[in-house]
């Protein structure tokens, strides 16, 4: 039987914690910055950890957000700034401890959605 990555690392106490470094890694970013100005982030990283765990394999129902072309349509993200935020994600993913495979299937499957975030 297969176990989906969520339940390999442990669910949400593992997940939390990656978005944390995520959202650090992101608001270091003098590119990423403006993207974030006047957002509640405490209610987006709930948001993220969600989505995460959602795309990890959790129970369906934990992610119950807008689709991400409608969350991102105002924000004008470009190829570029997507590909810092795509690096962030990774790198958190590492810093957790989640193995290279792993890493890759996550970030692949983030790249896959893309074309619902880039706008310009």
């Amino acid at each position: 039987m297969t176990i989906s990555l969520y339940e390999k690392y442990g669910g949400l106490p593992t997940i939390i914690p990656i978005v944390e470094s995520f959202y650090r890694r992101v608001l270091a970013n003098d590119r990423l910055q403006p993207y974030f100005r006047g957002v509640d982030l405490q209610k987006l990283s709930d948001h993220q950890v969600n989505f995460i765990a959602a795309a990890m394999g959790a129970p369906s129902g934990i992610y119950t957000g807008r689709s991400l072309r409608e969350a991102h349509a105002h924000l004008q993200v470009t190829e570029d700034t997507f590909a810092l935020v795509a690096q962030a994600l990774e790198d958190s993913l590492r810093e957790a401890g989640v193995e290279e495979e792993d890493v890759t299937t996550m970030v692949s499957a983030i790249v896959g959605l893309k074309g619902e975030v880039v706008a310009a």
